[in-house]
């Protein structure tokens, strides 16, 4: 991402200096034991990221008791800067963040001051729970409260959370009634948590709520907004998420046209092969546009009050799928190394498809871009009938 461009600030290219300076001297060092216990790697992640106030881009002044003004721009130079270094550390920013961001966004002046200093500080991990498991979260009221039953499944962060911030359905009152749900935040400790395989090696787990019992005071909004504040979260996922694919994508690159340069592709070096040099060309390219359209959208987020859904959507879509791509190709032109376990080219591309996980995106992004396009054409047609 070229941070030269008018689109960032001083201070954007000021906090990428130091979170370059990060990455070299804390965290190259962390990335080496990450597989080894991935659990104590993310708490040592979250307390790191949190030292160095990484979080407070996403809450602007919530902490202050404002509604929150999340600086996309900044967060996205760091997803970027730490997707070049650790996937999984890019991804543990994105999980820490996702389950902050509904407290900061609807959390009464209570909630927030219990919760958000610690999170933001990286003494507390939380996980959004949004994907109901075999048996759907369901919220029972009762005088003073409520009960949940059923379980969510793909929590990230689970095995080692202190809060969940959770999405559960309210029991209806009749069988036709609208369905409503809305959002808790739950102490881990209520629950039972079981760790659950995942496609990249961030923890993710199965949390189940057997009647437990929470105070009113534990819901963040009114009843039957949590899908609004769910999709307001999602929303703001998107860009950050966006640029953590891109980081991820470039650490594949680089890292795999250094080891092709040094062994070359089939007993021959890597820039006398037409084939090969095709393949890091194109990847390159998607990169780089992706990257355009995620700084633009940023940008335009940033200094107006519009949502830019359409710009949002394309940025993410084209960046999750340039990050597959290059990871996949760097993979393929190693060869049977790039089957090997020892070896990162497999686990970098399923860090990208983990980053699927944050925004769930893919469903409707074709129509939403079909969409603002035929809206526009559409208001060009009127405007020349007039």
């Amino acid at each position: 991402m070229d941070l030269l461009l008018p689109l960032f600030d001083d201070v954007h290219r000021e906090l990428a200096t130091n979170v370059k300076r990060l990455c070299d001297d804390r965290l190259v060092p962390l990335t080496a034991t990450e597989l080894e216990d991935p659990a104590s790697a993310v708490v040592e992640y979250v307390a790191l990221l949190g030292q160095e106030g990484l979080f407070d881009p996403a809450l602007g002044k919530a902490l202050e008791g404002e509604a929150p003004r999340p600086e996309l721009r900044s967060m996205c130079v760091v997803r970027m800067l730490l997707g070049r270094t650790s996937g999984m550390c890019d991804g543990v920013y994105g999980a820490q963040v996702q389950g902050m961001y509904p407290l900061a966004l609807c959390g009464n002046d209570d909630q927030r001051a219990i919760f958000l200093p610690g999170m933001a500080a990286g003494q507390r991990v939380v996980g959004l729970a949004l994907l109901d498991g075999n048996e759907p979260l369901l919220a029972t009221s009762k005088p003073g409260g409520y009960t949940l039953t059923g379980n969510k499944t793909l929590v990230p962060l689970a095995p080692i959370a202190d809060q969940f911030v959770v999405l559960a359905r309210q029991r209806p009152n009749m069988p036709n009634d609208t369905p409503r749900y809305s959002m808790f935040v739950v102490d881990a400790g209520k629950v039972t948590v079981q760790s659950e395989g995942f496609v990249s090696p961030l923890p993710v787990g199965i949390v189940s709520f057997d009647n437990v019992d929470i105070e009113a005071d534990s819901r963040l909004g009114g009843e039957g907004q949590g899908l609004m504040i769910a999709q307001t979260s999602l929303d703001m996922m998107r860009l950050p998420a966006a640029a953590g694919c891109l980081g991820i994508a470039r650490q594949a690159l680089q890292r795999g046209v250094d080891a092709l340069l040094r062994r070359g592709v089939g007993g021959r070096p890597l820039r006398e092969q037409q084939g090969p040099l095709w393949e890091i060309g194109d990847a390159v390219t998607q990169v780089e546009a992706a990257e355009a359209l995620v700084a633009n959208a940023a940008f335009r987020r940033d200094s107006t009050t519009s949502r830019e859904s359409k710009g949002t959507t394309m940025a993410r879509q084209i960046s999750q799928d340039a990050a597959e791509k290059a990871c996949l190709a760097v993979a393929d032109l190693m060869g049977l190394r790039g089957l090997s376990a020892g070896d990162p080219w497999t686990r970098l591309l399923a860090e990208v498809r983990a980053l699927r996980l944050e925004t769930e995106f893919l469903e409707n992004a074709r129509q939403v871009v079909a969409m603002s396009f035929i809206a526009a054409v559409e208001a060009e047609q009127q405007q020349k009938k007039a």
